[in-house]
């Protein structure tokens, strides 16, 4: 079966036009094998393999922040002791990626699709002809491995994607949530399904709650039948990294986890943070909280000893209460395997691809059931049967467990 795309005009950079060509495929069935190829140029490339999985017991790959091109501060024997520049980083970070990839197929064949919280690239591409063309060496360098023509993807935008239209010009993503008031350069929420689960993947950039809300709404809506409701986002709103779980996440934290409680979510999976985070079973406390608050450096008109601070850029700040980092409550500390609990499951995932790691912070929070930094790379496998979630986590070089097994059943 023929299945016509479409070519549409993507960036221009440095004067020359790039396109972006997208295709939607359909018609498959459960645990088959099918082969596709694609005309380039008017001649016919290379057939390559696509296998369906089980819809009634699936995995999926979980990888956090492959990021590539930021190990470009890093310094070793080839920069001969400079740092790396941002051709040999992206060209390091993507081989590693490639590595994860092929590890983790060969150690878990059983993987049927793939799942990023964001950040796949480092360059924020602000429309600068420089960035632009860094940034798309980067998505080159992330899309060039081999494995990702026969294994599915579906990602989220990250704060590194979300300020250029090259995120939407290299992913033909199901559902987006065009009704989105303030979306990224980037482009939208979106959400699917499979088997019995549905996948929200929120655009967690954009700050305005609301667009949130009415998406999962959205999702569920079309999907009632739905066992397992997923979120996916970027930001960790209960991650344990030291440079952002209590700054931009807390901002999040207050205005998303009523509606993530509200729709009865049961996984989070968040990235950002660069580091390996798991959470009990944790509920909103039920309390209205003050929004968080914008304003310029130089502005006053109240006592910015009260806040936490995170600076923006351009002079602009965002504040929170520092009393909103308590916002939560833990509705079940059991460990193993946990039947019918209350409240939404938190997970946040460390690099895969080791391009870039960050500190936990110095103590541990309540909130956290487990939490890693060994400064390697390390990826997710999740499985999802008609009763139960199961998530493991390996390093990618040994292909060791890096934390105990957590399994959700519902009955």
């Amino acid at each position: 079966k023929e299945f016509k795309g479409t070519c549409t005009e993507g960036t221009v950079i440095n004067g020359v036009q790039y396109y972006s060509n997208k295709v939607t495929a359909d018609g498959f069935k459960p645990n088959s094998t099918y082969y596709y190829q694609v005309k380039l140029n008017g001649e016919w490339q290379q057939a390559q393999e696509y296998k369906t999985g089980d819809p009634d017991n699936f995995s999926f790959m979980f990888v956090g922040d492959p990021q590539i091109g930021s190990s470009y501060k890093q310094k070793n024997a080839e920069s001969n002791g400079k740092k790396l520049g941002n051709d040999l980083a992206a060209r390091n970070d993507s081989y590693n990626w490639n590595v994860t990839l092929n590890k983790a197929m060969e150690q878990h064949p059983e993987i049927d699709f793939l799942v990023s919280p964001g950040d796949q690239v480092s360059v924020k591409g602000n429309e600068d002809a420089k960035d632009l063309k860094e940034q798309e060496d980067q998505y080159s360098g992330y899309l060039s491995a081999s494995v990702l023509r026969n294994l599915p993807q579906a990602v989220a935008i990250g704060n590194h994607d979300c300020s250029s239209a090259s995120y939407q010009n290299h992913f033909n993503n199901p559902n987006p949530f065009l009704e989105e008031s303030t979306p990224t350069p980037a482009g939208n929420g979106y959400f699917y399904s499979y088997g019995n689960a549905l996948f929200i993947v929120i655009n967690a950039n954009n700050y305005n709650a609301a667009d949130h809300k009415a998406l999962i709404e959205k999702a569920i809506k079309e999907n009632l039948n739905a066992k397992w409701r997923i979120v996916v986002m970027h930001q960790d709103i209960y991650g344990s990294g030291l440079d952002h779980s209590d700054s931009d996440g807390i901002i999040l934290r207050t205005q998303l986890t009523p509606i993530f409680d509200a729709n009865d979510i049961d996984v989070v999976l968040q990235g950002h943070d660069h580091s390996y985070a798991r959470t009990y079973q944790l509920t909103s406390d039920g309390q209205a909280h003050d929004e968080f608050l914008e304003y310029k450096q130089d502005q006053g008109g109240f006592n910015h000893d009260n806040f936490d601070e995170r600076f923006e850029k351009d002079g602009v700040f965002r504040a929170y209460y520092k009393s909103q980092n308590l916002c939560y409550n833990i509705a079940d500390k059991s460990q193993g395997t946990v039947v019918n609990p209350e409240g939404v499951f938190y997970l946040t995932s460390n690099s895969a691809t080791g391009s870039k790691f960050y500190n936990l912070i110095p103590e541990q929070q309540d909130y956290v059931a487990a939490r890693s930094q060994n400064w390697r790379p390390s990826y997710s496998v999740i499985n999802i049967t008609k009763d139960s979630f199961t998530v493991n986590t390996y390093d990618v070089e040994t292909g060791e467990a890096i934390d105990s097994s957590y399994t959700i059943v519902k009955k």
